[in-house]
């Protein structure tokens, strides 16, 4: 019976997390297209501009490959500790923070590594970073509390649902 729990547990972490991920598409599509509009520089500029469709391109498959995998590590963690209690929105932070950097971090180092030999690793590399981290960071987290009350409301559902069977 706890094997089962456990893998409902999982279940709805990995498919909340891939909810989660793509919302943070969203929002990062948004902001981009915000701060693009502020600056004056046209979104198409950024969407086919192949020096930057590289490393989108990266990010967004390591953000969704980070999100299956820490969601289903956040489900154990779930299942480990009680979930309607303290554990759901620092799990759900931390798993949304570490899917941002894990995102952020390979979009930057293939930015760096896209580049001539020549290129200073400051430029193509730590400022992208720190920029979009100072942006992201915020978002990341509001999509982390987002997590965990959608899998607490979930599993409470669904352990309704057993009871009730």
């Amino acid at each position: 019976m706890s094997n089962t729990k456990k893998s409902r547990y999982q279940r709805v972490s990995i498919k909340v997390s891939i909810l989660c991920a793509l919302l943070g598409i969203l929002a990062a599509s948004a902001l981009t297209t915000i701060l693009f509009a502020l600056f004056g520089v046209g979104f198409q500029k950024i969407l086919f501009n192949p020096w930057f469709r590289g490393p989108i391109a990266v990010a967004v498959v390591a953000l969704f490959v980070s999100a299956l995998l820490f969601g289903l590590v956040a489900g154990n963690l779930l299942y480990r500790f009680d979930l309607p209690k303290y554990g759901a929105p620092t799990i759900g932070v931390a798993l949304a923070l570490l899917c941002f950097l894990i995102s952020v971090t390979s979009g930057a180092l293939s930015n760096f590594l896209d580049q001539p030999h020549d290129a200073q690793f400051s430029d193509y590399f730590m400022r992208p970073l720190v920029g979009i981290v100072m942006i992201g960071a915020f978002p990341a987290t509001i999509l982390g509390l987002i997590y965990s009350a959608i899998v607490r409301r979930e599993i409470l559902r669904q352990e309704d649902k057993s009871f009730e069977d």
